[in-house]
């Protein structure tokens, strides 16, 4: 089956196929994965205008910015993403390649941190805005396709089913980032128990990265 063209609707999603049922620990596991990523990006996102004036020295004004740009850029990208899978690769594929590159760019900028190296923490920086095209675009589309509407189940139960998922997933989006926000941004900038301050930022990022890992290893 060709990769290119978007004209073979089931390449892009299966969801429509009549044979297919409704997988709902398959969307658990990519419940689970979005709510690991949430961590993990409001960890870096509440982290690095910290760590640009702590560790690199960056002008407060300046790492404000970069801090703003970050998110914006990460926002921006679904734009690209949502047409790669549409038109090239797909939800899955998409959302495969993004998170292996998620996982380099949280490997370089908890190296770069560790090492005190400015160029390889950027370097993870953005290769994580890159992956704001696949998972921010398409990870949620992903699960949705799970939901398959049973045989002689009436449109308001399939639309209400389907409002369960999608607020389901907004809760996931919370619970990360709560996670982020109240436990990480403190190791990073405080220590924690046996974490000392000096190295906050760097297991910070491990812990965030580990379980983004985590998450994506169970979708798999």
């Amino acid at each position: 089956m060709p990769l290119l063209g978007n004209k073979d609707v089931s390449r892009v999603s299966s969801a429509f196929s009549p044979n297919r049922s409704t997988k709902w620990w398959v969307i658990v596991l990519l419940l689970s994965t979005e709510a690991f990523e949430r961590w993990c990006f409001y960890t870096l996102a509440g982290t690095v205008s910290q760590i640009s004036v702590i560790m690199f020295h960056t002008n407060p004004a300046a790492s404000k910015s970069l801090a703003n740009a970050f998110s914006m850029i990460v926002y921006l990208m679904p734009l690209l993403g949502g047409t790669i899978a549409d038109n090239f690769f797909g939800n899955m594929w998409t959302t495969g390649m993004c998170c292996l590159c998620y996982i380099a760019g949280m490997v370089c900028v908890s190296i770069g941190t560790g090492l005190e190296s400015e160029a390889l923490y950027y370097t993870g920086i953005y290769a994580l805005i890159s992956t704001g095209t696949g998972l921010k675009a398409v990870l949620m589309n992903l699960a949705a396709d799970q939901i398959i509407q049973k045989p002689g189940q009436t449109e308001a139960d399939f639309a209400a089913t389907r409002q369960v998922f999608f607020n389901s997933w907004y809760a996931c989006i919370q619970v990360g980032s709560l996670f982020a926000n109240m436990l990480m941004t403190t190791i990073a900038t405080q220590g924690l128990g046996a974490i000392p301050a000096s190295k906050g930022f760097m297991w910070a990022y491990i812990i965030a990265g580990g379980v983004f890992i985590c998450g994506w290893k169970n979708k798999k």
